[in-house]
């Protein structure tokens, strides 16, 4: 979420000066603390917890709250963040250097003064993140109005924690400055300072319970993407209380635990940033993490060839130092790139390596068992891919297809899917407050033409379903007519044949004349059983198509409407030899119900009747200038028959009218045996 500060502001310019100031500074300091750790000492090494929690701190809350300062200036989570990596910089470095000066010189005045410093500039650093912090995450701003005075309270204790830690002699603080740094001078001693010490701590703590109780406050408030920003940030705030607490109980590894709390706070907000789009300031981390990965990277450098260095000759000058940073430097160089992408990767998953994405789709299409499972896996590689919380994939007649859990309030994107100009079905994500961005973007339309293969291929596979249980269907329809016609028709006229030629048998010596009466009768039935069984062969493929051809099998069924006073005129074009069996049934049905259709509702006084082949493709066309199709048309079954004889073979029809008439047009695939029905729909346009 965007805090109420977050408005692009042309005045905020004056603020990155300072804010960039305080994050170099914190960098710098941590670099000169590493460095001053690897130094020989002429007595006891530095404790590296107390270099490490400087280390840590700095670049953790240093480097990202300038990041946050800069950008959004005024929200004082970025300014907060500076103060509290500054302080544990500044506290570390001058402990560092000041044990290196006075091991080496017991009693030194600047020495002296830096262990003074060192001092009491941690306070900040450990008070105002439970304290003062949390009250103004995540959004950047308070709860409510009413929590300022909490703010007041804090930060005054803070002040004056630290001012009183600055004015305690060393022989009233708990910790007592190491014995081999030989006597050292207060600056500003004030006998009782350590009594306001122990008074204002249970403010401080007063302070940070009242911070964790800001963020059960705003979880109890809030919901969707906010309620997950807040998760996040309670989740690294209870690792930093958790981590303080264990360094207050257990004084030996005190240190090490408070160093340790450096970390998950800072991390809790970076992961919010860039995975959760928190204050849209993604692009700005992308760069501050690439560039303190390459310092860090840097420094590591640098300080294993100045150890080594040490090692070999024991005492390195200032210009072998600068030499071994400059090597330091050109080795990091290379991996400048590596880093840029793993950082890209962190931020954007594989939207700014678009072929990592669509090679991954690539491997699961091509693994999967069926066309069915494809597309599950299509939706997780999107959503994973691009860091979606949320994806669909909506197919026809396949449902959808679903990856996450939709936030009701997210905004969401759709693109389509489109395969041969056709659309299969759309792609629906839900966008992450920060968007998606133009990689993103471009990503997710490269990966949709990938999703769009597997979409068709879906549909075609529920399609030939489809298609399958309509053929053993048809085939089961047509066995049951036949049964009826041979069981209801053709069989009784048999049977009443049988027995009138029995009765002529009786007959033709007692009384030839009812004989010859009988077996004029069983004539008949034969007659009619022979005109039964032409009718059923006639239905199962016309019997003109055999004797005729296609062409004059059409004139012949055009008669009818001759007869009838209606001009019909029908032409053949192309070469309409070697049509499959099905396409010519196909093309005389759906051509004798256009004309049927033309006799009972047109009044048409003229019919043009078209057939052509081009290309493999076959196609009927029939057009009269009667009345046209009424406004309200819907496709009766005569219509749904035609379109029906056309799908079976993987053709198309449509009809289209007017008040000039009406055109039926059907395309059928000439030069191959029937296949999978291609879903169409029969377009009635009036």
């Amino acid at each position: 979420m965007q805090p109420r500060s977050a408005t692009r502001d042309p005045r905020r310019r004056p603020w990155r000066g300072p804010a960039a100031g305080g994050g170099a500074a914190c960098v710098a300091l941590a670099a000169a603390t590493l460095v001053l750790q690897v130094l020989p000492a002429d007595g006891p090494d530095y404790p590296a917890g107390s270099a490490l929690r400087g280390v840590l701190a700095g670049i953790a809350y240093g480097v990202l709250g300038a990041v946050v300062a800069t950008r959004l200036p005024r929200t004082p989570v970025g300014w907060l963040m500076v103060v509290v990596g500054l302080s544990n910089a500044v506290s570390s470095f001058t402990g560092s250097l000041a044990h290196l000066l006075l091991t080496e010189t017991p009693g030194h005045t600047a020495g002296a003064l830096l262990h003074w410093v060192a001092g009491f500039t941690w306070v900040p650093g450990y008070t105002l993140v439970p304290s003062v912090l949390l009250l103004f995450l995540p959004t950047g701003s308070l709860p409510s109005p009413r929590w300022r005075w909490v703010v007041a309270v804090s930060g005054g204790a803070t002040v004056a924690a630290t001012v009183a830690w600055a004015v305690t002699p060393y022989d009233q603080r708990d910790i007592a400055p190491p014995a081999y740094y030989g006597e050292l001078d207060h600056p500003v001693p004030l006998d009782g300072a350590w009594t306001a010490v122990s008074a204002i701590l249970p403010v401080v703590v007063l302070g940070a319970l009242l911070g964790v109780a800001s963020l059960v406050l705003r979880l109890r408030r809030t919901s969707g993407q906010e309620r997950d920003h807040v998760v996040l940030v309670a989740a690294g705030a209870a690792a930093t209380l958790a981590l303080l607490v264990a360094g207050w109980l257990l004084p030996v590894a005190s240190a090490a635990f408070v160093a340790a709390a450096m970390v998950p706070l800072p991390a809790a907000i970076t992961y919010a940033m860039v995975r959760r789009r928190l204050w849209d300031l993604d692009v700005v981390v992308n760069r501050a993490l690439v560039y303190g990965a390459l310092t860090v990277l840097t420094l590591a450098a640098y300080g294993a060839l100045l150890a080594v260095l040490t090692g070999l000759a024991q005492r390195v000058t200032e210009d072998w130092e600068l030499l071994l940073f400059v090597l330091a430097a050109m080795a990091v160089q290379p991996l400048k790139d590596r880093v840029q992408r793993a950082v890209n990767r962190l931020l954007y998953g594989q939207a700014d390596e678009p072929y990592a994405g669509v090679s991954r789709l690539a491997e699961r299409l091509t693994s999967a068992s069926s066309p069915g499972a494809v597309l599950p896996a299509v939706v997780d590689v999107v959503a994973r891919t691009l860091l979606l919380p949320y994806a669909e994939l909506r197919v026809a007649h396949h449902g959808a297809v679903v990856h996450g859990r939709r936030d009701p309030g997210a905004e969401t994107l759709t693109v389509p899917l489109v395969y041969s100009g056709r659309s299969v079905g759309e792609l629906v994500v839900a966008v992450p407050p920060g968007g998606v961005g133009e990689r993103g973007r471009r990503l997710l339309e490269e990966l949709a033409r990938h999703a769009a293969v597997a979409a068709h291929a879906a549909a075609l596979q529920v399609e030939l379903h489809r298609s399958r249980e309509h053929i053993v269907t048809s085939r089961e329809e047509e066995r049951r007519r036949l049964r009826h016609d041979l069981h209801d028709d053709l069989g009784p006229g048999l049977a009443a044949t049988a027995m009138q030629l029995d009765v002529a048998a009786d007959l033709v010596h007692t009384d030839p004349d009812r004989a010859a009466a009988v077996l004029e009768a069983a004539a008949g039935y034969l007659r009619g059983s022979v005109s039964d069984v032409r009718r059923i062969v006639d239905d199962l493929r016309p019997a003109a198509l055999d004797d005729l051809g296609l062409v004059p099998a059409v004139q012949e069924a055009a008669e009818r409407l001759r007869t009838a006073g209606v001009e019909v005129a029908v032409t053949g074009e192309g070469p309409l030899t070697g049509l499959s069996a099905a396409a010519e049934v196909a093309a005389y049905r759906i051509t004798a119900e256009a004309l049927a259709n033309v006799a009972k509702h047109s009044g048409a006084r003229h019919v043009d009747v078209r057939l052509e082949q081009v290309d493999g493709v076959l196609t009927v066309r029939v057009a009269d200038d009667g009345v046209g199709l009424a406004r309200q048309a819907t496709a009766g079954v005569g219509l749904t028959s035609m379109h029906q004889r056309a799908t079976e073979l993987g053709g198309s029809c449509t009809v289209t009218g007017g008040r000039g008439g009406t055109t039926v047009v059907a395309t059928l695939p000439a030069d191959r045996p029937a296949g999978p029905a291609q879903e169409r729909l029969v377009e009635v346009t009036a």
